[in-house]
């Protein structure tokens, strides 16, 4: 009877472990250790980005139109007095020296009275000469006073015939002419004959508004770019500002000069856009403003000092202005 009680047991305990093993899967189970706590890695401040200016600040260049102009200005030059043209000696684009004679006033009587009072300086000079040793103090002394009052005389017929004359007060380049043989010209009428100009190096003359002037410093670089020639580029560096404003209250300006590097070949009074750097990497944020579209109409050359070659062999657009 114990001996079939022991087998029992046995068997009960054998179908007990054989249900706990297909329960647990074949594995015995062992103690779970709680999960190691996460470190949280401390957060990193953003990386810095690039410096641009802050929203709402000016921009980095002054943008005004211009007009190219010679290195002297455009000198215009007319008759100190009052007469009629008997002959225009030079013609638009060319070249003439310091001194050259330009123009002249009709009439032979300004030269007439030239060579009359130098024969009468010379017949006075003669007659103190061929005065005799006997002559009296007197006698000598009118002598002399007839040679100077003749010399003074001629001096007179020479500054008169002198404004019969326009001569070139530069070397440089005829620019325009205004008037023609038999024409009436007078001082009092502001009545210019021709301008003359040296191109031997070139300028832009800019009008600046009022509100933008104090951004202004001489020295500061240039972009300038031709209407005509939308494809070049010039750069140049402001060299001059106007000690005062013009223009009406409301709309005042002030006169900028830039000279253009290198010596570009351009025509006088060739419109232009000029865009004055007044901060620090302006010239490429210009760039990067410019839209696409317009990029790409005005290229990406920059014409200027280091393009000089270029220009000399012809691939500078507008006609040879150089002297």
């Amino acid at each position: 009877m114990l001996q079939r009680l022991l087998l029992l047991l046995a068997a009960a305990a054998m179908i007990f472990t054989g249900v706990w093993w297909l329960y647990t899967g074949g594995h015995i189970p062992r103690s779970v250790s709680p999960p190691p706590p996460s470190v949280v890695a401390p957060a990193m401040p953003p990386a810095p980005s690039p410096a641009r200016p802050a929203p709402g600040s000016p921009a980095a260049w002054i943008a005004s139109p211009g007009e190219v102009e010679p290195w002297s200005g455009e000198i215009r030059l007319g008759f100190a007095r009052e007469g009629i043209i008997g002959a225009v000696d030079v013609a638009e684009g060319d070249t003439v020296q310091q001194g050259q004679i330009l123009a002249r006033l009709a009439g032979e009587e300004y030269q007439a009275r030239v060579a009359a009072a130098g024969q009468a300086l010379a017949a006075s000079e003669a007659r103190l000469d061929d005065l005799p040793s006997s002559a009296g103090k007197k006698e000598r002394q009118d002598a002399k006073a007839a040679v100077d009052a003749a010399r003074a005389a001629l001096v007179a017929a020479q500054a008169q015939a002198e404004k019969a004359v326009l001569r070139s007060p530069i070397h440089g380049l005829v620019l325009r002419t205004f008037r023609r043989p038999g024409e009436v010209v007078s001082p009092s009428r502001d009545t210019p004959v021709l301008t003359v100009g040296d191109t031997s190096r070139l300028r832009v003359r800019v009008a600046v508004p009022e509100r933008d002037i104090a951004r202004l410093a001489v020295g500061q670089r240039a972009v300038l770019i031709p209407e005509a020639f939308a494809k070049h580029r010039f750069t140049g560096v402001v060299s001059h500002l106007a000690p005062s404003l013009r223009g009406p209250q409301d709309a005042r300006s002030l006169d900028v000069v830039i000279d253009l590097d290198g010596t570009p070949h351009l025509p006088i009074g060739l419109a232009v856009q000029a865009y004055i750097i007044v901060r620090p990497g302006g010239e490429k944020e210009l760039e990067q403003e410019m839209p696409r579209g317009e990029k790409e109409k005005r290229g990406a050359v920059l014409e200027g000092s280091s393009r000089d070659s270029r220009d000399s062999r012809g691939s500078a657009p507008g006609p040879r202005r150089g002297t």
